[in-house]
């Protein structure tokens, strides 16, 4: 139980962090940096399955439900707003999308990788 528990902590300080490290690159001036085009949308999806996997690691009791989906999409939908206010950034809605997708995408995968390392581990 301690295990779990140290395991549930460890995932929960990974997400507040790599959230944290996520926002300031969302607010940096990245144009040197940045991918363009349909890259950037490939980042936010890949990120967006990352930050999903954290938070159901983060909250290992409950599944991947809809309190997860939803606050992992507010989470993506107040950095596009924050970006809006950002002269040198800009809020799009096909990152919004992006996000989206990788929720889904990771959601969809739970459904059968959790049964299937659990028929492997039994």
């Amino acid at each position: 139980m301690a295990r779990e528990r140290n395991k549930s902590v460890f995932f929960r300080i990974t997400l507040l962090a790599s959230m944290v490290l996520i926002a300031v690159i969302a607010a940096a001036d990245t144009n040197m940096i940045a991918p363009e085009g349909h890259h950037d949308k490939v980042v936010h999806l890949i990120a967006f399955i990352y930050l999903s996997f954290l938070m159901d690691r983060s909250f290992p009791l409950t599944g991947f439900n809809v309190k997860k989906i939803v606050s992992i999409i507010i989470y993506g939908v107040l950095i596009e707003i924050m970006q809006y206010f950002i002269s040198y950034r800009h809020f799009e809605l096909l990152d919004i999308a992006a996000d989206l997708a990788g929720v889904l995408i990771y959601g969809a995968a739970s459904l059968f990788v959790v049964p299937i390392t659990k028929k492997v581990q039994g």
